[in-house]
């Protein structure tokens, strides 16, 4: 996974995959004890969704939720684009926008989270612009 960010990782960021083969994840394991969530062949559009949310909470942050489900096409293939809702590990409100498309057994995601009160809304409608002009 990468991650770009314009103004430092806890100000905004930018995560993308270059595609998940099947049994990798967004995040790296921290022990064995600690499962993490693992892309899966043929995930449904919900189990997608879920796998973003859940590797959020895999990476520290809290009570990550989606909503607003749309639909999403990246090099003609459809995927879905949605909201994101969460607390980072220091208690500070989250927003973000994520985008999932599944393709030739590969999973691409690529998530924008920012903190809500100032830099989300800051750098909303470049990610937004990112996340439409993406190709495979």
């Amino acid at each position: 996974m990468r991650t770009l960010t314009l103004d430092g990782h806890l100000l905004n960021c930018l995560y993308l995959t270059d595609g998940l083969k099947v049994g990798q994840s967004l995040v790296p394991a921290v022990s064995k004890d600690q499962p993490i969530p693992v892309y899966r062949k043929a995930m449904s559009v919900t189990e997608q969704v879920e796998f973003v949310t859940d590797s959020l909470t895999a990476m520290g942050f809290a009570s990550a939720d989606a909503s607003g489900l749309s639909r999403a096409v990246v090099s003609g293939k459809t995927g879905v684009r949605f909201d994101i809702k969460a607390v980072n590990p220091d208690g500070l409100q989250i927003s973000g926008m994520a985008q999932v498309l599944e393709s030739d057994d590969r999973l691409y995601v690529a998530v924008f989270l920012a903190p809500t009160e100032h830099y989300f809304k800051e750098g909303q409608s470049e990610a937004a612009r990112i996340l439409a002009s993406l190709k495979l």
